[in-house]
């Protein structure tokens, strides 16, 4: 089943969600990965608040805030579903790296069956 994931700023009155099928994150909230799909203007709202240090939340069993970790940098990847939806992947440069002080992901969901419905 996918989950949601959000993005609200209630001093902007922007508000923003659509749907992921994976994640991964650490200890800290720190944002390592996110896999997003939905309406054009919301998959980008949510990634571009990402992008800028801010942060969002994923509502599964529990809502998860989660969030860039300071300095970190993001690449996005982007397609369109067959159905018209936009679907990103936004993934951390620190994923690309290898040796040490990078910290990595302790916690991780996927759902990807669920984002063939999605795509149809």
């Amino acid at each position: 089943m996918l989950e949601k994931v959000r993005y609200v700023d209630y001093g902007k009155g922007i508000g923003a969600e659509a749907f992921t099928d994976g994640y991964a994150y650490d200890d800290y909230s720190c944002l390592y990965l996110l896999s997003v799909a939905g309406r054009d203007s919301s998959v980008k709202a949510i990634t571009s608040a990402l992008v800028s240090g801010r942060t969002v939340e994923i509502v599964s069993e529990e809502i998860i805030q989660a969030g860039p970790a300071w300095g970190q940098r993001y690449r996005t990847l982007s397609a369109k579903l067959p159905s018209g939806h936009l679907h990103q992947l936004l993934v951390t440069d620190g994923l690309f790296r290898s040796g040490g002080g990078v910290h990595r992901p302790t916690a991780a969901r996927s759902c990807a069956a669920s984002l063939c419905s999605l795509a149809s």
